[in-house]
């Protein structure tokens, strides 16, 4: 089923349903999931269908970083780029890439 797809997200909507089920307000919520009350708040209001729907849009998001996954996974082996910093200024320097290492950093934990 997609909806397993969703992963930590689709966990977290649930807490936060039950939670709420428990009458405990946004503040309580967030601190005990460790997340941002605009999250909880966000979640909340939001059905199982109209998350479903939410996370399949956010799914379809591209990263910039996606047309070179091959290559990264093939860096990442590659015992010449000790780090990532060294993969990241390589994907800068040769395709011109604009954006953080930051960003990069978050694509490789989501990603690969």
């Amino acid at each position: 089923m997609e909806k397993f797809l969703f992963g930590k997200k689709w966990v977290i909507y649930h807490k936060i349903k039950k939670l709420e089920n428990e009458n405990l307000n946004i503040s309580s919520i967030a601190l005990i999931l460790n997340i941002s009350r605009d999250t909880v708040y966000k979640y909340k209001k939001m059905n199982e269908e109209e998350f479903i729907h939410y996370m399949q849009k956010i799914k379809k998001k591209k990263s910039i970083f996606d047309k070179y996954k091959e290559e990264i996974e093939k860096l990442l082996n590659d015992k010449n780029y000790k780090t990532k910093k060294k993969i990241f200024q390589h994907l800068e320097n040769t395709y011109n890439i604009k954006t953080s290492y930051r960003n990069f950093l978050i694509y490789l934990k989501k990603e690969i």
